[in-house]
């Protein structure tokens, strides 16, 4: 076998149940965080899983479980200082790196996110720092930027708007790794046209004075993703944060993390097995029919399997991986054809096809992480903690039975932050408990106008309108002579219709409020969204919301 665990330790993924934190939602209110476990718990839940991962008795391609995680950290390790010091320079990067035997993780695109995703990498400073730890924050530049544009509010507090801004010009739909700024004035004028927009509502966004970083990163050499990614990490700096960054297309050229990957080609059969039965289990037990959630099952085709990886190739659009088993070894293909024959894993621990994935990089044919397995490896091979978004933490639901069905460990803990922060903008609030207000004395109007508004004043009219209450009382009570469902019904309305006219007045003023609710609902839904790019804040806004996160003023 490629891998092996002890049998004393190991797990199905039917043994292990759903993880208990999955339908975790991220906090409603204004500057609210959720971190679970809590912050001053987390140094606690590394410690714990470090303690589990020394009692792994596996090997991987013939490696010893806990020499090859060795490895695979002092690999990474490296190649993060590597990078830090790139754009940050050696002090920086000194700082960030603690000398210390734990690790903790956390991961996100490199794209305008908003400032409850922006939390975690102050949460990831923080675990580090109570834990004595070292922290590493992936770059996942493995995805796709469909749509170079962020939407923007705009207007006045009264009358705000919401619309589409390009940060970028259009470009083929390559991967953050390999896309560059594709427009330079598009690029270049972003910050002056955003702010532009927010003038109404924000009088110094964050993004003025970030900006002149991703337009000077974009200048030495960066893709369009390493540009936003390092200008965020310079900002941190200003602000104390001690971390490290390395993107995740790096990681994926460690040597241990290919190693890996031939290990896991060659026994592709079982690793599909278990991969599809842990999303199968997902789907039972959260009644999902739709089956590309929460990711498309890996297909089985002609006796070749697909792989949970990405192969990119030159013209950077991610490509399906398969493999099959030859006479000859491992044949990796795509959609297209076949790319590659790896030496199988079990001659040598998957060395000899490691050097095979370097040469084929070096050709412009990459291997890289899907979602699931980004965070698996860097679960069970490189940290002692990884701190994930409630989205995220869905994920890994399916990760975790992977982890229990294929490798037969348990599942490392993981930790979930996120946060709320709206515009520092006064904005109406509770709009949706007014509108259902309004809603249900409307339908009180129309159904029951007699009990909705008082008797009239005028003794005439007052009378008509004691007469209708009654012969609608005597109907509703079948006092009168019999009549069919369907004759009541009408006369029922024709009440109702009658009575009605005594209440145009209180209905007017319904209608009235119900519009003013409905245009405090549209104010409400553009001021207060919780996704809104952290770059539109002030920066005193940022800095209020991280709160004692934070070690600088700057």
């Amino acid at each position: 076998m490629i891998y092996q665990s002890s049998s004393a330790d190991r797990l199905s993924s039917a043994s292990f149940g759903p993880a208990p934190r999955c339908s975790l939602k991220p906090p409603r209110d204004d500057r609210a965080w959720l971190i679970d476990p809590p912050l001053d718990q987390l140094a606690a839940l590394m410690e714990r899983n470090a303690q589990q991962a020394e009692r792994r008795r596996g090997t991987i391609g013939g490696a010893e479980w806990r020499t090859f995680a060795a490895a695979a950290r002092e690999e990474l390790l490296a190649a993060a200082v590597e990078y830090t010091r790139e754009f940050l320079g050696d002090e920086s990067a000194a700082r960030a790196n603690r000398g210390s035997q734990r690790m903790v993780l956390a991961g996100h695109q490199p794209g305008l996110f908003h400032p409850g995703v922006w939390l975690k990498n102050f949460v990831l400073d923080g675990a580090a720092r109570q834990g004595g730890a070292t922290a590493v924050n992936l770059v996942i530049d493995d995805d796709v930027l469909r749509f170079p544009s962020v939407l923007v509010p705009g207007g006045t507090p009264d009358a705000p708007t919401l619309e589409p801004l390009a940060f970028d010009g259009p470009h083929e739909q390559t991967v953050w790794e390999l896309r560059p700024a594709a427009d330079r004035a598009v690029f270049e004028s972003f910050a002056a046209r955003a702010s532009q927009r927010l003038s109404g509502l924000i009088e110094r966004p964050l993004v003025i004075d970030y900006w002149p970083l991703v337009v000077a990163r974009a200048a030495a050499g960066c893709t369009l993703g390493a540009a936003l990614a390092q200008a965020r990490r310079q900002w941190e700096d200003r602000w104390g944060v001690e971390t490290l960054e390395v993107p995740q297309s790096r990681v994926c050229r460690l040597p241990s993390f290919r190693r890996w990957v031939a290990c896991l080609l060659s026994d592709l059969p079982r690793l599909t097995g278990a991969y599809n039965q842990a999303l199968a289990e997902y789907r039972r037990a959260h009644r999902v029919r739709n089956a590309a959630q929460p990711v498309p099952s890996l297909a089985v085709e002609d006796q070749r399997y697909e792989a949970p990886f990405w192969l990119i190739p030159r013209d950077g659009r991610r490509r399906r991986l398969f493999a099959r088993r030859t006479a000859a070894g491992i044949e990796a293909a795509d959609e297209k054809g076949v790319v590659a024959i790896l030496p199988p894993a079990e001659r040598d621990g998957g060395a000899a096809a490691a050097d095979e994935m370097q040469r084929l990089e070096s050709q412009g044919v990459r291997v890289r992480t899907r979602a699931l397995m980004t965070t698996l490896w860097a679960r069970l091979f490189l940290g002692d903690l990884f701190i994930h978004g409630v989205g995220g933490a869905a994920y890994d639901e399916v990760t975790d039975r992977i982890i229990a069905g294929y490798f037969g460990v348990e599942p490392p803990g993981f930790a979930v932050v996120s946060g709320t922060l709206f515009l520092p903008v006064a904005s109406p609030s509770g709009s949706a408990d007014e509108m259902r207000r309004v809603a249900r004395q409307l339908r009180e109007l129309k159904y029951h106008p007699e009990a909705a508004v008082p008797p009239p004043d005028d003794p005439a009219a007052r009378q008509r309108w004691e007469e209708l209450a009654a012969e609608k009382r005597r109907v509703l009570e079948g006092a009168g002579p019999p009549m069919s469902p369907a004759a009541r019904h009408r006369a029922i309305e024709s009440f109702n219709r009658a009575l009605g006219e005594f209440a145009e007045a209180a209905r007017g003023e319904l209608l009235d409020r119900l519009e003013e609710v409905r245009r405090a609902q549209r104010i409400e839904g553009i001021l207060r969204r919780r996704d809104v790019p952290y770059v539109f804040y002030p920066a005193s806004t940022l800095r209020e919301f991280f709160g004692g996160l934070l070690h600088k003023n700057g």
